[in-house]
């Protein structure tokens, strides 16, 4: 490397000679001493001593990061739970985009157990395929159970959604919900539901008639949209063709399965900050259109006195019902 003009002023100045490579402080030619500036000294040592605390910082970082996906994967296995081996960082979702949606779980319920321990992520989930167990959590023993896990949503009205509160919202929700949704009210359903099932078979008995093959999954779609519409809000969808389609679209659209085509498609579910699980949950425009729809109808039930007695019912009914009762006894 030749040496700079500036060193030149510590050598005869008939020497131009390049700095010997062993011996970068001397002459080749006069063996002059070149005094170097101390700061290439100090700049050397500075640039080492970042890189150091790069290195110590990043292997700190890992090693914490590694310590904290793994803290909770023996949390199954002290409890003598069985369940998949977790890896980091995704948990047991190593295969889960290579898989039809279910069929992960059907299998693992064949090896495992109707009980068996997951992961998504760091984050340790109890599956639970008894019916007898899920009636004993959901029913016999729910006050015991303070909280759920929820969805991560960003959106502000998905985020008021059964699907993503939690804490003691979702607890005084799930009061009314629970009353509107008693044993009794579900038999003053029926008819609406009944009226819902003679429209498939209908449907059903029509298309076979036109073709030897039926379309089922058009044919189940339909009925879903209809049970819907004429249940929870007693909308008959047959008498406007437009609503008719518009409810059939978002039916469509939420009860779609989508199975993720790479690591990246499941990150929301394994790390809350990577991603938002609202398009999972609902698709934009489908939710745009159900709130629309849930606005007007709530704007006209309300403007109407709240009575259920001695008449055909539909869910808001019985869910606007249990929410004045709810007042009441809060008063």
């Amino acid at each position: 490397v030749s040496a700079a003009p500036a060193y030149y002023s510590h050598c005869h100045s008939h020497c131009r000679s390049r700095l010997h490579p062993a011996k970068p402080a001397h002459c080749v030619f006069c063996c002059c001493t070149l005094h170097l500036p101390t700061w290439t000294m100090v700049d050397t040592d500075l640039s080492l001593y970042l890189v150091t605390v790069i290195v110590a910082s990043v292997v700190v970082l890992a090693a914490f990061l590694y310590r904290w996906f793994t803290s909770k994967h023996d949390y199954f296995l002290k409890q003598g739970i069985n369940g998949p081996s977790p890896t980091v960082p995704t948990g047991t979702w190593t295969s889960a985009w290579k898989l039809l949606a279910g069929e992960e779980d059907l299998e693992r319920i064949k090896r495992y157990g109707k009980v068996h321990g997951t992961f998504d992520g760091a984050t340790p989930n109890l599956v639970v395929a008894d019916p007898e167990l899920i009636k004993l959590v959901l029913q016999d023993e729910a006050a015991k159970f303070r909280s759920r896990r929820a969805f991560k949503v960003k959106n502000l009205i998905l985020h008021k959604s059964l699907l993503a509160i939690e804490g003691s919202e979702a607890k005084s929700i799930k009061q009314v919900a629970n009353a509107a949704l008693s044993a009794e009210n579900i038999k003053r359903l029926m008819p609406r539901i009944n009226r819902t099932v003679d429209s498939l078979t209908q449907q059903v008995t029509k298309e076979s008639k036109v073709d030897a093959k039926v379309n089922v999954s058009k044919c189940v779609v339909e009925y879903l949209s209809d049970a819907l519409a004429f249940t929870l809000f007693g909308l008959d969808l047959n008498a406007d063709e437009k609503l008719k389609k518009q409810f059939i679209t978002t039916v469509n659209c939420a009860f779609a399965v989508s199975n993720p085509q790479s690591a990246f498609a499941v990150s929301p579910f394994l790390f809350d900050s990577l991603g938002s699980l609202d398009d999972f949950v609902l698709r934009k425009d489908c939710l745009s259109f159900l709130t629309s729809l849930c606005y007007s109808v709530l704007k006209e039930r309300r403007s109407q006195e709240v009575n259920t007695e001695g008449k055909a019912v539909d869910f808001l009914d019985l869910l606007l019902a249990a929410a004045e009762e709810e007042k009441k006894v809060a008063a």
